[in-house]
């Protein structure tokens, strides 16, 4: 699914991302490992931390800045709804 997303945004010019299953892949694992720290380490990352670390990898892996990510994102998620 997320792999999926990804091609919509590049098919939709919004960003470019040469392996989209490989991307997808590498955010997978980033959530995971998030995931599991936060149920470790309960009480020690906030939600809005563990979005800001998401939000930061995912725009790095597109080559993007954090707010054009965000504004990408926004525009992508809409036309999936």
């Amino acid at each position: 699914m997320l792999a999926d997303l990804l091609r919509l945004g590049v098919a939709a010019g919004e960003f470019t991302c040469a392996d989209p299953d490989a991307t997808a892949w590498r955010l997978t694992a980033l959530l995971d490992g998030l995931g599991l720290q936060v149920t470790v380490h309960e009480g020690l990352l906030t939600h809005a931390q563990l979005l800001g670390y998401v939000h930061t990898a995912v725009a790095t892996e597109l080559g993007m800045t954090e707010a054009a990510f965000a504004d990408a994102a926004r525009r992508v998620t809409r036309e999936v709804a």
